[in-house]
C-alpha cells in the first residue's frame, strides 16, 4: 500500500485562537458599552421686574394667556395720602386664625371683607358683609369704569410694617370662577410683589432632556408626555425620573418682581390665577404700613364650578 499523502491543515498557531477571541470579546464589549449621558446643568433664571407701566402677557399655555395690566399713579399722591389715612381709620381690620394640623396660628396681616356672599381661602371662610365703605364703594366704580369690569366682593389686607407678609398662593379659589379678574389697588409704603410661574410638565421635560426626543415629535410632545404623580414620566417607550417640580420644587421656575407704589392699580387677567402664583414676602428693612384692596367678582359656589 502506497504510503498516504500529508493533508496539509490550517492550524493556528499555539496562543493565536485564544488571542483572537480575546480580541473579539473586547471588541464586543466596546460595541455594546452605553455611558449615562452626563445630566444638563440648569441654572436658576434671575427673576425679572416689571416697574413701567403696561399690559404684559406672562405666559401663553393651553390654559390661556396669562397677563398682567400695572397702572401706577391710578390715583394721584394727594388723592393717595387722604384715602390710606381714612381706610386705616374705618375699615374694621381683623386678624384671622388659621388652622393647620391641629397648630392655630395667625395670619401675618389683618384683612377686612366686604360683599354679599361668603368668601372661603386657606379653608378659613369669611362672612357676607354687603355694607360697603362709601369709600370703597367710589374706588370700586373708578376701577369699574377704567377696566370694564364689574366686581362684586373686595378682600381688604393691611400690612403693618415690614414684617407682615402673605405666601405663595393663587386666587383660584371655585368660587372665584375660571379664569378670575383680580384688581388690586395699593396705598401707603412700597412693596414687592412677587410672582412665579407654576412648573409645566412639558417646560421641565424640555429643559432636562434636550434631546431626547426626536425632532418631528417636539410640535405634539403635550400630547406625548403624561404623568404618573409618585413614579415617572413616560414619553412614548421611555421612562423619565420626576422632576423635582412636580414634587413641589419651584427652584427653576420664572419668576417676577414687581414694587407697588401709593396708588398703584395691578390688574392679573386671563390664566394668570391657574398658571401662576404671588405673594408679598417679609422685608428686611423697616417699612411704614400698606394698605391693598383686592376687588374681585364671587359667585355662588354651584355657578363658580
Amino acid at each position: 500500500m502506497a504510503p498516504t499523502a500529508p493533508v496539509a491543515r490550517n492550524v493556528a498557531p499555539a496562543g493565536t485562537r485564544q488571542a483572537w477571541m480575546r480580541k473579539d470579546q473586547i471588541h464586543t464589549q466596546k460595541q455594546f458599552v452605553f455611558e449615562k449621558p452626563s445630566e444638563v446643568e440648569r441654572k436658576v433664571p434671575d427673576a425679572g421686574v416689571i416697574d413701567k407701566p403696561g399690559v404684559y402677557e406672562l405666559s401663553t399655555l393651553p390654559t390661556g394667556i396669562s397677563k398682567i395690566h400695572l397702572i401706577p399713579g391710578f390715583i394721584d399722591s394727594e388723592q393717595a395720602d387722604w384715602i390710606f389715612e381714612q381706610l386705616l381709620q374705618d375699615i374694621p381690620w381683623g386678624q384671622r386664625t388659621h388652622i393647620r394640623q391641629e397648630i392655630s396660628f395667625e395670619e401675618p396681616r389683618l384683612t377686612s371683607w366686604y360683599g354679599e356672599l361668603p368668601y372661603t381661602y386657606s379653608r378659613l371662610t369669611m362672612q357676607p358683609n354687603p355694607s360697603w365703605h362709601p369709600l370703597l364703594t367710589m374706588l370700586r366704580e373708578r376701577i369699574e369704569e377704567f377696566t370694564g369690569y364689574t366686581f362684586n366682593s373686595l378682600l381688604c389686607n393691611l400690612y403693618r410694617n415690614e414684617k407682615d407678609s402673605v405666601d405663595w398662593h393663587s386666587d383660584d379659589e371655585p368660587s372665584l370662577g375660571k379664569n378670575p379678574v383680580i384688581a388690586s389697588l395699593s396705598f401707603g409704603a412700597t412693596r414687592t410683589f412677587e410672582m412665579r410661574k407654576k412648573p409645566s410638565p412639558v417646560d421641565d421635560f424640555l429643559q432636562k432632556y434636550p434631546s431626547s426626543c426626536p425632532q418631528y415629535l417636539l410640535p405634539n410632545i403635550s400630547d406625548q408626555l403624561s404623568l404618573v404623580k409618585h413614579e415617572v414620566c413616560s414619553f412614548r417607550k421611555c421612562d423619565i425620573p420626576v422632576s423635582k417640580e412636580e414634587n413641589g420644587d419651584y427652584t427653576y421656575v420664572e419668576r417676577l418682581r414687581i414694587p407697588l407704589d401709593h396708588g398703584t392699580l395691578l390688574m392679573m387677567e386671563g390664566a394668570t390665577q391657574e398658571d401662576w402664583q404671588h405673594r408679598v414676602p417679609k422685608e428686611y428693612h423697616s417699612r411704614d404700613a400698606r394698605i391693598n384692596l383686592t376687588f374681585r367678582i364671587v359667585y355662588p359656589e354651584s355657578e363658580g364650578t
